[in-house]
């Protein structure tokens, strides 16, 4: 009992050692580098000042950085590291539910120091955050299909996140259609109790987008100013 337990601490401290090394990753020279045309985008609409076209959700994601630590570059990427950082977590928990914890460790520090999503995650833009919440949706998702447990509270909790990963990126509908699809190859269509919670969240996730796609065409043929 007392190896396994030392064990176990072992294997924490390892996970924690790597989410260090995650964060100080996306840390370094955060702010050393002056904002791009696409982050200056997002730097307006995190403040509101643009007003049409701009997910409300950009508000809520970075404002808090920029009323935090001022008008600055390291302001506006900060978010981004946090996200990228709890996907790393996200990754582990993925990878432990369905390959074992030594595997979980070993995904979680490839995605700690993979090039690409440490550059992801020091820009002020909507992809660290899509990322984190297209993770947390299939570590959901596999959970529920590993061990069957078909809760409200699981269901409630990834259309939250589907919501939140919509109105971050348009594209996130198309990830919750391959779970649709996942779920029927998964049961088959005499076991439409199982599946039919996952074809609801994502109709849900569809039906607030009817807004956008109305005032999309209510503004053809216009350039208002912003």
């Amino acid at each position: 009992m007392d190896k396994s337990h030392q064990i176990d601490r072992q294997h924490c401290l390892l996970l924690a050692l790597t989410l260090i090394l995650a964060l100080a990753l996306r840390l370094l020279l955060l702010g050393h580098k002056p904002f791009w045309a696409d982050e200056g985008s997002t730097w307006w609409m995190a403040l509101g000042e643009v007003k049409y076209q701009a997910p409300r959700i950009y508000y809520y994601a970075f404002n808090w950085s920029i009323q935090l630590f001022g008008w600055n570059e390291f302001a506006g990427r900060f978010p981004a590291v946090l996200y990228g950082v709890i996907s790393v977590l996200l990754v582990y928990l993925i990878c432990r539910n369905v390959w074992g914890k030594r595997i979980a460790l070993l995904g979680c520090l490839l995605a700690a120091i993979s090039p690409y999503l440490v550059a992801v995650s020091q820009e002020m833009r909507h992809y660290s955050l899509a990322g984190m919440l297209l993770l947390a949706a299939i570590w959901c998702i596999a959970d529920i299909l590993k061990t069957q447990r078909f809760s409200p509270y699981w269901w409630a909790g990834l259309l939250i996140i589907s919501l939140l990963g919509q109105f971050t990126h348009c594209f996130f509908v198309f990830f919750l259609g391959c779970a649709c699809l996942t779920f029927l190859i998964t049961f088959g269509l005499k076991q439409w109790q199982r599946w039919l919670p996952m074809m609801l969240v994502t109709l849900a996730t569809l039906l607030t987008q009817i807004h956008l796609v109305l005032s999309t065409l209510s503004l053809a043929g216009t350039r208002p100013n912003v």
